[in-house]
């Protein structure tokens, strides 16, 4: 449940979000973007990708509740956690939708490397690592849009480096922990088995890695 304040916070945050949208719909054609930066994204020092694997779909209240499985793999061994999102369609004239989201941490995992990739990728100063963990990590999003395509070309872009034109696999949200004074890019790709955690800006880097580093 969300609080009046963080209401407040993420409420300004989407109406920045949406002028923000509305500016680059009407700035940014076909033929803007600069080469090569469609297929790079993936590898952009300020995401952390991970293998992901679509586990279940079901009905719910809401929408449609998905859980995923995320495997994150380096030397230090692997860290597998859970996805869930709450999917619905974007309706009216709004380009984006309130939803609810949360990550369940699985034994048997190293988060280690995974969250020292995330402080780098976030820009965040390193925290010490709470030795008392929580098992799951309930969020807010805002989803972005689905079925989108990587590129920084088309009609319109979304968390920095999706379109709708020309449609795809991709699930695009935005994040927001602490009350909405956190923010980051979570998008995720069934279809290519592979998701990502992106900067939204740098100032917001610390509270998340903070916020995550409570169920990694």
């Amino acid at each position: 449940m969300v609080d009046l304040r963080s209401f407040s916070l993420i409420a300004t945050s989407i109406i920045i979000f949406s002028v923000t949208f509305a500016c680059r719909s009407k700035s940014i054609s076909p033929g803007s973007a600069s080469p090569g930066s469609s297929s790079t994204q993936a590898s952009d020092e300020n995401s952390v990708s991970f293998k992901l694997q679509e586990l279940g779909r079901q009905k719910v209240k809401e929408g449609e509740e998905v859980t995923w499985r995320a495997i994150h793999e380096s030397s230090a061994g692997a860290a597998r956690f859970q996805i869930i999102l709450i999917l619905h369609s974007v309706s009216g004239d709004s380009p984006f939708v309130i939803s609810t989201g949360a990550f369940i941490r699985e034994t048997d995992s190293d988060y280690s490397e995974f969250l020292r990739q995330v402080e780098k990728a976030l820009e965040a100063k390193s925290i010490k690592s709470r030795k008392s963990k929580i098992d799951r990590f309930d969020f807010t999003i805002a989803l972005l849009g689905q079925n989108l395509s990587r590129g920084a070309s088309g009609k319109s872009i979304l968390a920095s480096s999706f379109t709708a034109e020309p449609p795809g696999d991709w699930i695009a949200t935005k994040v927001f922990v602490a009350g909405g004074d956190g923010e980051f890019y979570l998008n995720l790709n069934s279809r290519e088995g592979r998701g990502e955690i992106s900067i939204k800006d740098p100032e917001y880097g610390n509270v998340v890695l903070r916020e995550l580093s409570r169920v990694f």
